[in-house]
């Protein structure tokens, strides 16, 4: 079959002998209609050494056999949606840029009906995330899901509303009552706005920080980072309020101050397996809890979905197929994507 393969560092390769995964106990095998990109596939191609891997987490696709041990109700012809591992040194086949792929069935979504395959490939790597990091990690109280969420309307930043973890993050947390702040390039603002924040401030600006610690009344206590570089830990420490408070960062970097409780979040623990972080192969044992979180907000995703209360990021559909991927990654790779999400077609 079809297949994106890291071949060494740097070094990404269409292949077309790639044999077809074999089903393990738990998974789905699913034919992919649809895959997308996100940053953390550059990363893992330049940044991860694990040769001959898979790489790709977000698809979309039809389940072809459902494997011993389901729990979850799946059969044959089931349209679906989730997220993989990828990059894994463990487990080569994981990964999802390729004509067949397995995932782990009780983390992976149903797809509403009249929800393209184009547009749930969008989607899973972003739930994921986005409900771990505020309802696992930042700990928000209520639910999108509840007719009366959280009253208080507590601050929340989300620094990189036009990613498609932000996007998501900024729909879940203005539908649990929250009020929404959020950051993105001054192109993006309508639409994060109409995600549902409150107050979007350029980040590129010199004072938008102070900003926005003016905005909060000292009283910023809950942030997002889905950006996670130096510059972003710098610009949260400054709007965040001097009395402390709690910042998830989706990659780890430095953050500037002690009375604030630093929590970096890979969304990867969700799916409740060992595997091995960055150049150094860091081990990352099984987050029982991560899993437990995951498997228990799969009907609340579905539920909204179906409603129509949350949406996919925009997305662009590139040429080529699984062979386009490679010039997504690139894409990606070069900061030439912005406020949308890369989708390509499995023919």
């Amino acid at each position: 079959m079809k297949a994106v393969v890291k071949k060494e560092l740097g070094q990404v390769e269409l292949v077309t002998n790639r044999p077809v995964p074999q089903l393990r106990e738990g998974y789905l095998l699913i034919r992919t209609k649809a895959v997308a990109i996100n940053p953390i596939d550059w990363m893992k191609a330049d940044g991860f050494p694990a040769p001959n891997t898979l790489l790709g987490h977000d698809y979309a696709g039809i389940v072809e056999e459902v494997g011993p041990g389901v729990t979850r109700a799946f059969t044959k012809g089931d349209r679906v949606f989730g997220y993989t591992l990828a990059g894994d040194y463990r487990n080569p086949e994981n990964g999802a840029f390729a004509e067949y792929i397995v995932a782990k069935a009780d983390l992976q979504y149903k797809i509403p009906g009249g929800v393209p395959f184009e547009k749930a490939a969008a989607l899973g790597a972003a739930v994921m995330t986005a409900n771990m990091a505020l309802f696992l990690k930042l700990d928000l109280i209520g639910e999108p899901d509840r007719a009366e969420p959280n009253s208080k309307g507590e601050f929340v930043l989300v620094y990189g509303g036009s990613t498609s973890s932000g996007a998501m993050a900024i729909q879940l947390a203005a539908r649990s009552g929250y009020t929404v702040i959020s950051t993105c390039s001054r192109h993006n603002f309508e639409s994060v706005k109409a995600l549902g924040a409150s107050h979007v401030f350029d980040y590129k600006e010199a004072n938008c920080a102070q900003a926005i610690h003016q905005l909060t009344a000292n009283q910023l206590r809950l942030v997002l980072d889905t950006v996670a570089v130096p510059q972003s830990a710098k610009l949260c420490a400054e709007a965040m309020s001097t009395e402390g408070g709690r910042y998830v960062q989706l990659l780890p970097v430095p953050f500037p101050r002690a009375d604030v409780e630093v929590i970096f979040m890979d969304a990867t623990t969700t799916l409740g397996e060992h595997y091995e972080y960055g150049m150094e192969r860091i081990p990352v044992p099984v987050d029982a809890d991560a899993f437990a979180f995951g498997k228990a907000h799969v009907q609340t995703v579905e539920l909204l979905l179906q409603q129509g209360d949350i949406g996919g990021h925009e997305t662009e559909i590139g040429d080529g197929g699984l062979e386009g991927v490679l010039d997504g990654i690139k894409r990606m790779r070069e900061g030439r994507v912005s406020g949308r999400k890369l989708v390509y077609l499995v023919e």
